[in-house]
C-alpha cells in the first residue's frame, strides 16, 4: 500500500511538471501574440478579397509603435508542397496604416478553388518580429 501511494505521489508530481512545461512552451512559442501584446504592433481585422482573373488582395490594418525594417506577407496553401511563400512588401513607418499587397496570377500559380492563407510579418530594427492574425480566401 505504501509503495502504491509513493508511486502515485511521484507520478502526480511528474504530471504537474510536464503540464507546467507544456503551458510555458506554448506561451513562448507564439512569437506574434507575445510581442504584439507588448504594444509594438496592434493589428486590426485582416481581409483577403479574391477577384477572378486579377488575383487576391490582402489588407491588414495595423498601428506600429516604431518604424519597421521589413514587412512580409506570408502565404500558405494546403496543396503547396513547398510550404510558405514569403512576399516582401515595402517597409512602413510608425503610426497607423493599412498594409496591402495584391497577389496576381503571374506571382503564384493561382488555380480555380485554390485556398490561400495569408499573415503579415513585421520585423523591427532590433530583429524582433511580430505576426498578424491569419486570413484565408478561396480564389474563384
Amino acid at each position: 500500500m505504501s509503495v502504491d501511494a509513493g508511486l502515485r505521489s511521484f507520478m502526480l508530481g511528474v504530471y504537474n511538471k510536464v503540464g507546467l512545461g507544456l503551458l510555458l512552451s506554448a506561451a513562448l512559442a507564439s512569437p506574434g501574440s507575445a510581442l504584439a501584446d507588448e504594444g509594438m504592433a496592434r493589428f486590426g481585422n485582416p481581409t483577403a478579397t479574391a477577384t477572378w482573373g486579377a488575383g487576391v488582395e490582402f489588407a491588414q490594418p495595423v498601428v506600429l509603435s516604431r518604424d519597421a525594417r521589413r514587412v512580409e506577407l506570408v502565404l500558405t496553401s494546403p496543396f503547396d508542397p513547398f510550404g510558405s511563400v514569403v512576399i516582401p512588401v515595402e517597409a512602413t513607418r510608425a503610426g497607423s496604416t493599412t498594409l496591402r499587397r495584391t497577389v496576381a496570377e503571374g506571382d503564384l500559380p493561382l488555380r480555380p478553388n485554390t485556398t490561400l492563407r495569408g499573415a503579415w510579418r513585421i520585423v523591427f530594427a532590433d530583429g524582433l518580429t511580430v505576426e498578424g492574425p491569419p486570413v484565408s480566401v478561396t480564389y474563384r
